[in-house]
């Protein structure tokens, strides 16, 4: 928990996905806003998204990281 900087297991998880920190914290933040979020996975909600309210940059890393869909595919 020390060397990740935090103690909530879905942000570790992150982490340990190869998500910086302060992306993760930012992706969890808007992850809990979501109804239910305890009942989904967070990797299959990022996948379901083109993209969060965060800042563009942080779209940017996340679409890079293959981890949110890209605006241009249809499924």
């Amino acid at each position: 928990m020390l060397e990740l900087g935090t103690s909530e297991p879905t942000v570790k998880l992150l982490i340990s996905r190869g998500i910086s920190r302060s992306v993760a914290l930012k992706v969890w933040d808007e992850f809990r806003k979501t109804w239910g979020y305890e009942d989904f996975d967070i990797f299959e909600w990022l996948r379901s998204k083109d993209r969060l309210n965060l800042k563009p940059i942080y779209n940017r890393y996340l679409r890079k990281l293959n981890l949110l869909k890209n605006s241009y595919d249809k499924t």
